[in-house]
C-alpha cells in the first residue's frame, strides 16, 4: 500500500513538522503491513497543476492533506 501525506507550506523554507511526526508515528505499523509512506511538500506559491500532477504521478493509494 501506497500512502502519501501531503502539506502545503506558506514559504519553500518552511517546513510541515507535523507529516514527519506522522510517518515517524506509523512507520511501526507500516513495516508489519508492507506499507510505504512518503512525505510530499508544496508551497502555495506552486501552480495548483503542477501539485495535482505530481501527487498522481505518485500513485498513492490514500492522500492525506
Amino acid at each position: 500500500m501506497n500512502l502519501v501525506l501531503t502539506a502545503i507550506n506558506a514559504k519553500y523554507i518552511h517546513s510541515n513538522l507535523a507529516v514527519y511526526s506522522l510517518r515517524a508515528y506509523a512507520k511501526k505499523y507500516a513495516e508489519c503491513c508492507e506499507t510505504e509512506i512518503s512525505i510530499a511538500e508544496y508551497t502555495i506559491n506552486q501552480q495548483m497543476d503542477d501539485i495535482l500532477m505530481d501527487l498522481y504521478k505518485k500513485q498513492p493509494d490514500i492522500l492525506f492533506f
